[in-house]
């Protein structure tokens, strides 16, 4: 039993951490005009071969990064 526990936890631990990493990095995008932080709206959009995703600043702002 505590064998199977471990065999579970070590994959659910590494897929934790990756998202938490995946967070911290969606969090550093900044604002180009008021330089405050962005959070990504969920949107994207492909333009010249390119994948942009939506980020938005709590002023309103709204930024298309490539990542």
């Amino acid at each position: 039993m505590v064998n199977m526990m471990q065999k579970i936890l070590k994959p659910l631990l590494a897929v934790v951490i990756v998202a938490v990493a995946a967070v911290a990095y969606a969090t550093g995008v900044s604002c180009p005009i008021d330089e405050q932080n962005m959070y990504f709206t969920g949107k994207t959009k492909t333009e010249m071969g390119k994948m942009l995703y939506e980020y938005k600043c709590s002023s309103g702002h709204i930024a298309w990064v490539v990542q």
